[in-house]
């Protein structure tokens, strides 16, 4: 009896150290899976990313935008455009000046455009 009971307690110890020992390795094999989906993220969003970069490369090379570039920044226009400036208009101060000038000049108060009353009622300094 004593030899079944040393047997059964040394196949519980075996059996005991083989289940440490897979659960060890299922662990370790979670992980590594784990970091494998977390690196394949990565990837795949860094390759979104490269695509996006190049559709942008390519836009910047394109002639339309080479074009659009050159109207905004250097004021170039092709030969069979015209170029239109517009300035701005006047400011606050400068239609309040306006305003008074014309009621010292005695100028009636028709003859000032509507725009410029409704600017010096709402921004009178």
């Amino acid at each position: 009896m004593r030899f079944i009971k040393f047997f059964l307690l040394l196949g519980l110890i075996i059996l005991a150290y083989v289940a440490y020992s897979a659960s060890k390795v299922i662990y370790k094999k979670n992980q590594i899976q784990k970091e494998i989906s977390a690196l394949e993220e990565e990837a795949a969003r860094i390759e979104k990313n490269n695509l996006d970069l190049k559709e942008k490369i390519s836009y910047f090379e394109s002639r339309d935008f080479q074009e659009k570039e050159v109207r905004d920044k250097l004021s170039f226009q092709n030969p069979d455009e015209n170029m239109v400036i517009v300035k701005p208009g006047l400011s606050g101060r400068e239609k309040s000046e306006v305003a008074n000038m014309a009621q010292k000049n005695d100028i009636e108060a028709e003859d000032i455009p509507i725009y410029k009353k409704w600017w010096s009622y709402f921004f009178k300094y």
